[in-house]
Order: C-alpha cells, then sequence, then structure tokens
C-alpha cells in the first residue's frame, strides 16, 4: 500500500510499506519551485527531465 511517507521541501513524499526508498510529487501549479534542480523528474507520458519544465531526454 502506498503511503504519505513525511511532508516538506515542496513535495509529497510517498512509501510503499515494507520497501526502501519513496517517490515526491510536486505539484507544478500549487507548490514552489526550486532554484536548481537535482533530482530526476518523470513526467506523466513516462519521459524523464532534470527540471519540472526542462527537455525531457
Amino acid at each position: 500500500m502506498l503511503r504519505e511517507a513525511r511532508t516538506g521541501s515542496g513535495r509529497t513524499p510517498y512509501q510503499i510499506e515494507g520497501m526502501k526508498g519513496s517517490i515526491g510529487i510536486i505539484s507544478s501549479m500549487t507548490e514552489e519551485f526550486f532554484e536548481s534542480c537535482s533530482r530526476l523528474r518523470l513526467s506523466a507520458t513516462g519521459g524523464v527531465k532534470t527540471c519540472l519544465f526542462g527537455p525531457e531526454g
């Protein structure tokens, strides 16, 4: 079952119970954007981006 892991840093993190790691959901319309991107983003279409509005690669 997917559950919310913890809050903060402009994202909503989720974790699958019993598994290591988590995923974070950043809402581009309701949350602040970060000045620098240090993580990969997975788009709704399955593309990978280095920033929320960066080019897909």
